[in-house]
């Protein structure tokens, strides 16, 4: 898995904010920075990816 290609995919400052609406569990505070959000989604993807995640990040981006 190539990481640094998803974090060129979000700008340095970004910051992510999960809302699991009461039914899934969701980050409790909003991750700032690139690098600190791919970890976070790879963590939270774990073993569950069966392609580059950096397809699935491109297809929210665009």
């Amino acid at each position: 898995m190539d990481i640094d290609a998803l974090i060129g995919l979000l700008a340095p400052d970004a910051t992510l904010v999960a809302d699991g609406g009461g039914v899934a569990g969701a980050a409790l505070r909003p991750i700032d920075g690139a690098e600190r959000i791919v970890r976070a989604l790879l963590n939270l993807a774990g073993s569950q990816v069966t392609e580059p995640l950096s397809n699935h990040v491109r297809a929210y981006l665009t």
